[in-house]
Formats: structure tokens, C-alpha cells, sequence
């Protein structure tokens, strides 16, 4: 079942790509990544406009660049431990403005099983971006 709803939040990404998030949500998540921005893009070579798009409007596009470029920042920001595979979901919380615990856990059970380290990181940020987005409609 939660395949089914990961793959339909999957697919309505893709026919509406840019969720609404607050400003305040979009200027921290920014902030906490600046650090790693320039480092993540030269080493992904992902074009700098959909990189920056995808963070500060969750402008999400289908471009393999763009989802290992997620997977450095998650890494250089120590969310996500190579060695083990899995990600610290206490820090991620603390750090990542909008986030819960709840959040955390749906998103990591959905993508834990993706083989491509990469598509496993977008699909992560692509699932709390979309839930961040929807809990603040409410």
C-alpha cells in the first residue's frame, strides 16, 4: 500500500513538479545548505538553476544531476551514512525546517529499498517536500 501511495506522490510530482512552501521553510532549508552548494554542483555537474529551483521552490525536474546532487548535500550534511546505507533520522529532523519525526520515518520506509543511492536521495527529498508542502496547507 505504501508503494502505492509513494508511487502516486511520485507521479502527481511530476504533473504538478512545485509545491508552496512557506518562505521562512524555503529560506532555512537554503541557509542550511549554502555550505555545501557550490561543492555538491561542481561535483554533480548539475546546471546551478535547477539545483537552486529544486531547494528554494521544490522545482523538481527528472534529471540524474539533480538527484545526486541531493545525495551529496545529504551527505556533506552527515544526514546520510554511506558506510551503513541508512539515515540518521534524529539529525535530519532537528536540521530540516517543516520536518517531524513522522515525516521522517514515512519517507525513509518508502525509499530505504532503492539500490541507486542517488534516486533513493531525491526520492527522499522529493517525499518530505511534498508532506512539508501539504502539512503546511493545513
Amino acid at each position: 500500500m505504501r508503494t502505492i501511495v509513494f508511487v502516486t506522490l511520485l507521479s502527481a510530482s511530476f504533473v504538478s513538479s512545485t509545491w508552496v512552501l512557506p518562505s521562512n521553510i524555503t529560506d532555512s532549508w537554503l541557509a542550511l545548505v549554502n555550505p555545501f552548494f557550490s561543492e555538491c554542483i561542481c561535483q554533480t555537474r548539475v546546471k546551478p538553476h535547477i539545483a537552486l529551483r529544486a531547494i528554494a521552490n521544490t522545482d523538481l525536474v527528472d534529471d540524474a544531476c539533480l538527484k545526486c546532487f541531493i545525495k551529496c548535500l545529504a551527505i556533506n550534511l552527515n544526514f546520510f551514512n554511506t558506510a551503513t546505507g541508512m539515515v540518521d533520522q534524529a539529525l535530519v529532523v532537528s536540521k530540516i525546517a517543516g520536518v517531524t519525526p513522522e515525516i521522517i520515518s514515512y519517507c525513509n520506509d518508502l525509499t530505504n529499498n532503492e539500490m541507486d543511492v542517488c534516486q533513493g536521495a531525491y526520492d527522499f527529498f522529493v517525499c518530505f517536500a511534498f508532506a512539508v508542502a501539504n502539512a503546511t496547507m493545513i
